[in-house]
């Protein structure tokens, strides 16, 4: 069996690690995990960092957010079909996001803004927020709810 060795902390196999001048590790890359989801989905705080899209959806695909309690967490949505998103806080009135510190959810649902379109959902364990993100300098049309 291989020896277990630390070096700063982190537990190897055989191997030290070591940073660049630039802070990175060599050799680690990173992949956000991606769903496809095509029908309502609830969620969870466990798929913090991931990328969820409407790919292949024929009808609109509503996102309900975890509890503002189970934060840190955070997610992005992306349209890639041309049917509505919609992102649910999953407690009424605790949504900020653009000129509204107390929405129930954001949507891309203006007909011909939707594909591409995207919304950043954030939160620290007190609150949460959305920002909108679209391609090039483009902004789709975000309906908020409250």
């Amino acid at each position: 069996m291989a020896k277990l060795f630390s070096n700063n902390g982190m537990y190897m196999i055989g191997r030290n690690v070591s940073v660049d001048e630039y802070g990175a590790i060599p050799n680690l890359s990173f992949y956000r995990k991606h769903f496809d989801k095509v029908a309502a989905y609830t969620v969870l705080a466990g798929d913090t960092g991931a990328i969820f899209t409407n790919y292949g959806a024929t009808t609109a695909v509503t996102f309900t957010l975890p509890a503002i309690a189970d934060g840190p967490w955070e997610f992005e949505f992306v349209a890639v079909a041309d049917v509505a998103i919609t992102v649910a806080a999953v407690a009424a009135d605790t949504l900020i996001t653009f000129n509204d510190a107390a929405a129930d959810s954001v949507a891309l649902s203006t007909a011909s803004e939707i594909i591409g379109g995207g919304v950043c959902v954030r939160c620290n364990g007190t609150y949460v927020y959305a920002l909108q993100t679209g391609p090039g300098g483009h902004r789709q049309t975000m309906t908020v709810a409250t």
